[in-house]
């Protein structure tokens, strides 16, 4: 279950990284809104990283797995709704909920399982994390990319 809820958080992380951009400049977004976008993005989650692991050790991995899940369909779903592009600064700071809760975690959960269990095989654990993470943003960029193909963005 873990690196199915990796694979999919994989596959919501590809749907916006690989599209929002073009889709806040097909709403006549500016590129420096962009540029300000990731900015925010990131800025917002320098305190989530600090105190992700605090956050993991209190609500436990179950949590730390779905909460991400829950806040990318508030993502989306905020996304698609969309009618001025400057309004996306209000949406981005979820990127912390999303990204930064998660990323800390899950790899001190992986270390921590394999470190009890299997220590030899943290770097297997480390690069099977990995390899869920990114098949599932391959499969997001390929479906999303499709979708817009059909639908447009």
């Amino acid at each position: 279950p873990f690196l199915s809820c990796v694979l999919l958080i994989g596959y919501l992380f590809s749907t916006i990284d690989g599209y929002l951009a073009l889709y806040i400049l097909t709403l006549n977004g500016s590129t420096s809104l962009v540029g300000t976008m990731y900015g925010t993005a990131c800025l917002v989650d320098i305190p989530f990283f600090y105190w992700s692991d605090r956050i993991y050790q209190r609500v436990g991995m179950k949590w730390i797995l779905f909460g991400p899940v829950f806040a990318y369909f508030i993502r989306l779903c905020s996304y698609s709704f969309l009618y001025n592009p400057n309004l996306v600064l209000c949406i981005e700071p979820f990127h912390a909920l999303t990204y930064a809760l998660f990323w800390g975690p899950a790899v001190t959960f992986v270390n921590d399982v394999l470190l009890k269990n299997s220590p030899k095989l943290k770097g297997t654990g480390q690069g099977s994390f990995f390899a869920a993470f990114y098949t599932g943003r391959a499969i997001g960029y390929s479906v999303s990319g499709w979708i817009a193909h059909l639908v447009g963005l």
